[in-house]
């Protein structure tokens, strides 16, 4: 049986980019495993946390976690077609009330899943997205307190990517470039080396 610690990663596409990254830097040193699903939106990953947990074998040390880029999304229907929205009118899919109250919830089910997390603020979009990036901002702003309160530890992920928009995000204007794969994936690892 390994020594190693048991570190599980939840999150949004951004945790699928980096995550196997991470697992390969700190191969030697923790045990990191993720699911192989998008966990989505906040709600969702409240739903299946404890479930994912199990099915990657459970007894995790550390679990690390993100969301809130699902949760800003907008949609509208213009002469037809389904445009999504970094900006303009209408609410997020999940109002800033329902995005705290969740992570209240969230912070029981992350408890009861190891004893120690942390908890990566959602990244910024490119320049362009400026109220999207003042939106994220606001809800990584309103939750970070209450996630420290609770005893969790915070990774910034969104200053590493805010240093450089336009070399860590790709061409679809949310997602991580190959260097911002890499800025994220060295932070987390580097993060997560005061649990080993």
């Amino acid at each position: 049986m390994s020594n190693k610690k048991r570190i599980l990663l939840l999150g949004d596409s951004i945790r699928l980019q980096y995550g196997p990254v991470v697992a390969q830097l700190l191969k030697d040193k923790a045990e990191v495993l993720f699911p192989e699903e998008n966990c989505r939106y906040i709600k969702f990953l409240l739903w299946g946390a404890r479930h994912w947990a199990a099915a990657l074998g459970g007894n995790f040390d550390v679990v690390h976690f993100n969301a809130g880029i699902w949760d800003n999304h907008r949609y509208i229907m213009e002469d037809g077609a389904d445009i999504s929205l970094t900006k303009g009118c209408g609410e997020p899919f999940t109002t800033l009330s329902e995005y705290v109250a969740t992570s209240e919830r969230l912070v029981r089910e992350i408890k009861a899943i190891a004893p120690q997390a942390a908890f990566a603020t959602t990244i910024p979009g490119t320049v362009e997205f400026d109220d999207w990036n003042k939106r994220i901002k606001l809800f990584n702003d309103c939750v970070v307190p209450l996630y420290q309160y609770s005893g969790f530890e915070i990774d910034d992920l969104y200053s590493v990517i805010n240093s450089d928009l336009e070399g860590n995000i790709c061409e679809d204007k949310v997602h991580l470039s190959e260097k911002g794969i890499k800025e994220c994936a060295e932070a987390v690892a580097s993060f997560l080396e005061r649990y080993l």
